[in-house]
């Protein structure tokens, strides 16, 4: 008698541990939905350095509970567009251009992480922006160091040198480019100015993304 209830106790703290951690580990399972990826990291890290254990880009991905905690973030990115972009030195203008760019994540662990802990608490509309200040600054610092006439003559050999240099800054965020149009004119030739920016040598040393 004593033995049916000792095994009856213990069937029934077995099926109740089984079905607590079934409902935990159900809770556990995040869907990464489109235009989004998965960071796992340890709970209460006491490193706040510390990176992500790993990502999922897709599907459901198990957060362990008590143990992980799981946070989305974005993977797809809004065009940055600017058609009336100018270039000037000194106060002196040197050329207008119009600007296109689509950015995208590298999908390895250590760029990942690196978005993680610039961009990650931070909006996409914030995102945008940065990426928008990168992108101008760039287009400012490739254009104003090659001679006005070889920019003129050589546009791609301009958006070259503009896509390998937004791709070292922008991977400093984890980002690389996605795609790129540049378009280049002499001052003089008529833009559309929906959105003007005027860029100098002495202002965009002076400009951060990150508002410092």
């Amino acid at each position: 008698m004593g033995q049916n209830i000792i095994l009856g106790l213990a069937i029934g703290l077995f099926l109740g541990s089984t079905l607590v951690w079934g409902l935990l580990i159900f809770r556990g399972l995040v869907r990464v939905s489109p235009g989004h990826f998965l960071a796992i990291q340890r709970s209460n890290s006491a490193d706040p350095a510390a990176g992500p254990l790993g990502f999922a880009h897709s599907g459901r991905m198990l957060v362990i509970p008590l143990f992980q905690s799981g946070q989305l973030y974005p993977s797809e990115f809004p065009e940055i567009k600017n058609e009336a972009l100018r270039i000037t030195h000194l106060g002196n203008p040197l050329l207008d251009c119009s600007l296109t760019l689509r950015v995208k994540l590298i999908r390895k662990p250590e760029p990942l992480t690196r978005f993680v802990q610039t961009l990650g608490g931070l909006g996409i509309e914030e995102i945008v922006r940065i990426v928008r200040i990168i992108a101008e600054n760039g287009t400012h610092q490739v254009l104003a160091s090659l001679p006005v006439d070889r920019s003129l003559s050589a546009p791609d050999q301009a958006k070259a040198r503009l896509r390998e240099h937004l791709d070292e800054e922008l991977g400093s965020v984890g980002l690389q480019v996605g795609e790129v149009s540049l378009v280049v004119r002499p001052v003089h030739a008529q833009a559309h100015r929906s959105d003007d920016s005027e860029f100098s040598m002495d202002r965009v040393l002076e400009k951060s993304p990150f508002g410092e």
